[in-house]
């Protein structure tokens, strides 16, 4: 039974760095949400002064993290 109690340490163990690995994801994901917009504006206004051959033409914005229904 030792053994099995070893066992069942480790998991939870896992566990609560899964959990911690979850929340951290959630985290960058919300900030990521939050940056996205102005970064878009940023980078849509710098590369109006670069030139053309180094312009990636019509880029599209940065992607959204939220799940589509």
């Amino acid at each position: 039974m030792k053994g099995l109690k070893v066992i069942e340490k480790l998991v939870e163990a896992i566990d609560n760095k899964c959990d911690a690995v979850t929340e951290h994801a959630t985290f960058v994901e919300g900030v990521y949400e939050t940056m996205r917009a102005p970064l878009d504006f940023i980078t849509g206004y710098v590369s109006s002064y670069m030139p053309a051959a180094i312009q990636d033409g019509d880029r599209p914005p940065l992607p959204s993290t939220k799940k589509s229904s």
